[in-house]
């Protein structure tokens, strides 16, 4: 039982260590601090699946089939999706200057769906090698790690999508609406797999359903990802163009616009330049978008300031001895 409970914690860690790098990978330009991404997993990895379980022992169903599958089915995604999107409300109010909109409402809710996958994981591989053996639990590891490894947070991205849009559009009166949408789509793609998973137990086939929902959905949310990720790239270049001749000059913009792929391949030969590539990609990324937040939320003396303090970080950056090779 040792040796499961120490295979069991590195499978789950070594996971969460790959599926970490691919979000930090994907927030490309303006990154998040990284006690916020380390704070929406711990939110995600204790208290989310502490409340959960909590709620879901609360609640008792019949043990039979049908209650079974409306445990599955309903129960269970209302109250899951319902505590990782409150943690994600957390994660929006403890970093509110740094959420910045949609890409990071994805970035956040994939590390809570993240942290929350694995610790439920790692106590069900337990629980199945201590009641079933070793054989079931290669085959569940399999099952949950491998193949549905990504799901907990392809379902709260949605609600991150939700929560992202409305911070876009937190002056409208109906900003509300996006959050309580994305936690409905959320709440479905979890029962979809839920509920198809459950009907598998009677005849095998709805697995194949399981496996079509999911595959829907996690590409449904790469998309997003993608398109988010144009998105900001295309923001970047055109709140920053308006800077030419007041922030930097053109040949400065045509650094930043290269730094973040628009004209030129990065050259990683040089590890000082490498660098100051990505830091002046951070600085002018952060720069757009701030100066987007003014535009829609009107004036802000912390943004202003904020702005200020951005753009003398981006001419000291171009001031640097190795500025003619960033």
């Amino acid at each position: 039982m040792v040796l499961g409970g120490i295979l069991s914690a590195l499978i789950v860690l070594i996971a969460l260590g790959v599926y970490v790098k691919l979000i930090w990978w994907a927030d490309r330009y303006e990154k998040e601090p990284r006690e916020l991404l380390a704070t929406a997993i711990l939110l995600g990895a204790i208290p989310a699946t502490f409340f959960s379980f909590f709620l879901e022992t609360f609640i008792h169903l019949p043990s039979t089939f049908w209650g079974r599958l409306v445990d599955a089915s309903l129960v269970t995604p209302l109250i899951e999706e319902g505590i990782k999107g409150l943690m994600l409300v957390l994660i929006c109010w403890l970093g509110f200057m740094e959420f910045d909109g949609l890409l990071d409402g994805l970035v956040y809710a994939a590390l809570i769906g993240f942290g929350f996958g694995m610790t439920e994981n790692f106590f069900y591989f337990l629980r199945v090698l201590h009641t079933y053996g070793w054989a079931t639990w290669v085959f569940i590891v399999v099952l949950r790690q491998g193949i549905f490894g990504l799901n907990h947070a392809f379902y709260t991205a949605f609600t991150g999508v939700g929560c992202g849009l409305a911070r876009e559009r937190i002056s409208s009166p109906r900003a509300w609406v996006y959050p309580v949408l994305g936690y409905a789509f959320a709440v479905l793609t979890h029962a979809l797999h839920n509920g198809t998973l459950t009907l598998a137990e009677r005849s095998g086939g709805e697995i194949i359903l399981t496996f079509l929902f999911d595959a829907a959905g996690l590409l449904l949310v790469v998309l997003i990802l993608i398109l988010a990720i144009l998105r900001q790239q295309r923001l970047i270049q055109q709140e920053l163009a308006e800077e030419v001749g007041a922030t930097f000059s053109e040949g400065e913009y045509q650094l930043i616009l290269a730094s973040i792929g628009l004209r030129s391949h990065v050259d990683i030969s040089r590890p000082k330049v490498w660098t100051q590539r990505r830091q002046l990609r951070q600085l002018a990324a952060e720069l757009a978008l701030k100066k987007r937040q003014l535009r829609k939320e009107g004036e802000s003396r912390a943004l202003r300031l904020r702005i200020a303090q951005l753009r003398a970080e981006l001419a000291t950056l171009f001031r640097s001895s190795e500025t003619s090779e960033i």
